[in-house]
Order: C-alpha cells, then structure tokens, then sequence
C-alpha cells in the first residue's frame, strides 16, 4: 500500500467530501485531519484489509471528522462568495461569460444549502454517494445500516432535492 498513491486518488474525493457537507472554508484543512488519523491508524495497525476498502475506512474518519467539527465549532457556516474560490468546485472556465460563470455559482450555493434542509442520515448518505466510487454496501458498513435502508435514505434525499430544486425554477 503506497501512502503517496492513496493520497492522490483520496485526497480531491475527501475535499469534495468536505465541500458538500458544507465546509468550504475549511475543507483542505479537514481533509489534512483525515489524512493524518488514517495515516495513524494504518501505522498502528487498526486498518485491515480483510474487513474492508482503505477507501470506506477513510471515509469513516472523515464522517467522524465532519460530525466532531459540526458540533463543536462554526465551521459548518457557508462562506460568503467573496471569501470561497469557487473554480474549486465549479470546474469553472476561465473564457466562460460572467453570467453562465455567476448562475452555476448560484446553482452550486443553492445546492449546499439545499443538502443541509435534508435530515442528518439522508445528508449522510448523499453526501457519502456523490462520491463516485464509494458503494452503497460501503455507506451501510460504515453507518451501521443495512444496504437497503441505505438505498431508500438514498432515493428520498434525491426525491427530495430534486422537488426543493424544481420549485425554485433548476430543472435537474
């Protein structure tokens, strides 16, 4: 196990984690925090291979992480747009007009906060699935919930974002 390759396929995953938990200022930093507990555990011996991904532990230290600096500290607020890069997270292109730029950073803030009117568990699991290479089976492992109650959070959260979005006029 190459600590460097781990590092480069988890590190924008567990950024983009943080981001749609709605830690924007603060996402690199708790990434850093991740990196450091997994790098911990893996040297102590805690991980093991046998009973799951290094992928799935590591996005239980950043679920843990995430929970510990919700409760504990402002960091959960939303930046204000001044304060946030937004080509961070919007892929944006530089060549693009300012308006198309402007409304996709509005449809991204409206997003995050739209995930947060979610309820914990389904804000959990959507934010755990975006992620494109974490399975549901690895989501109910580190929940502690079956796979199919991971699936229906999973199915509500998209139902409801989609009617929230749909009502303020984003067709998704």
């Amino acid at each position: 196990m190459d600590w460097n390759t781990i590092v480069e396929r988890l590190g924008p995953r567990l950024y983009n984690y943080f981001i749609r938990r709605g830690f924007l200022k603060d996402s690199a930093d708790l990434t850093q925090d991740v990196f450091s507990r997994l790098f911990v555990k893996i040297t102590d011996g805690v991980f093991d291979e046998t009973k799951g991904s290094i992928d799935a532990f590591a996005f239980g230290i950043a679920r843990f992480v995430a929970l510990e600096n919700q409760q504990t500290s402002h960091l959960y607020l939303l930046a204000s747009d001044d304060e946030f890069n937004w080509d961070k997270i919007a892929g944006t292109d530089l060549s693009a007009d300012i308006e198309s730029d402007y409304h996709r950073q509005q449809t991204i803030h409206l997003f995050l906060n739209e995930i947060k009117s979610l309820n914990p568990i389904q804000q959990e699991v959507l934010t755990l699935y975006m992620d494109d290479e974490l399975k549901l089976e690895d989501i109910a492992s580190m929940m502690k919930l079956p796979v199919g109650t991971v699936k229906s959070h999973l199915f509500r959260a998209k139902e409801k974002l989609k009617d929230i979005l749909e009502n303020k006029g984003i067709s998704l």
